[in-house]
């Protein structure tokens, strides 16, 4: 697989969240709906799909990065956007740091 220009890129933007770093693994068996995925709660398979994400993102970037290929997987709940409108002062004096401007989003790895 190759663009047709050496000098051109594609760019693949995969969203994620904070809430994969509670998944270490893919259990194949929860993919399709059956009774192990059943068991799972709503809030583990959301965490699930988002740690998928970045799986998928790595593997599209270490396959075909040489070819132009440009694959990244980001957080939105990470960027100083209005979705922290609500959240409380101390917090975010405690957690500021950890907020990127919002430009960046899925443009960091270009």
């Amino acid at each position: 697989m190759s663009l047709s220009s050496p000098n051109k890129k594609a760019r693949v933007v995969n969203q994620s969240s904070s809430a994969q770093i509670f998944v270490d693994t893919i259990d194949f068996g929860t993919l399709k709906n059956g009774p192990a995925r059943k068991k799972l709660r709503s809030a583990k398979l959301y965490m699930r799909s988002k740690f998928g994400n970045i799986v998928f993102s790595n593997e599209l970037a270490r396959r075909y990065g040489d070819n132009g290929i440009v694959s990244t997987s980001e957080n939105p709940g990470n960027l100083k956007t209005d979705l922290q409108r609500h959240t409380p002062g101390a917090f975010m004096m405690l957690m500021g740091w950890m907020f990127s401007p919002a430009p960046y989003g899925g443009c960091r790895s270009l």
